[in-house]
């Protein structure tokens, strides 16, 4: 772990005391970061968590600098450097969510094409269906070529087969 930590001191002009202060600083740092899990330290999103933190350090190395007549009133965290592996280690998490979340969108969108397609399927059928019965009446002279025409170029108006609305397929409204 290296360690970024920046200190800001109005009275201690004495190197040794920025010095130990640094050290301390960094003990304290490293010691509340070691009881945190990782993913919390990374996802760090919310504010007040994030200040919750920040209060816990500023005490906890106050406290140690009180020895040395230091008050400490507030700690931040500029930069948080984690070693390679944890690095690695996080990138290749993300790369695995992303993959997951890509997988989950692409069987999403196959499992709707399905069901779109699979009801187009369906609606063929009965148009097709319904066409070869047409015709059929025609052939066998139940209807006249004028009601096949209107049949044909109405349908499925004056389709009598089946009654039938026309609904968009669920998704699409």
């Amino acid at each position: 772990m290296e360690k970024r930590i920046a200190l800001v001191a109005i009275v201690v002009e004495d190197p040794d005391s920025v010095e130990r202060l640094n050290a301390m600083t960094y003990n304290v740092l490293k010691n509340v970061m070691s009881t945190l899990a990782q993913s919390d330290i990374i996802n760090m999103n919310d504010g007040s968590e994030r200040n919750e933190i920040y209060e816990g350090i500023a005490a906890q190395v106050d406290e140690v600098a009180t020895a040395y007549g230091i008050h400490v009133e507030d700690v931040k965290i500029k930069q948080f450097d984690l070693p390679q592996s944890n690095l690695e280690a996080v990138y290749g998490r993300m790369i695995s969510e992303r993959n997951q979340m890509a997988e989950k969108y692409t069987a999403d969108g196959n499992y709707e094409a399905n069901i779109i397609r699979n009801d187009v399927d369906k609606q063929v059928n009965i148009i097709v269906s319904n066409a070869q019965a047409e015709a059929a009446k025609l052939e066998a002279g139940e209807i006249s070529q004028e009601d096949y025409d209107r049949w044909r170029y109405h349908y499925p108006e004056y389709d009598s087969s089946q009654i039938r609305a026309k609904v968009p397929p669920e998704g699409l409204l």
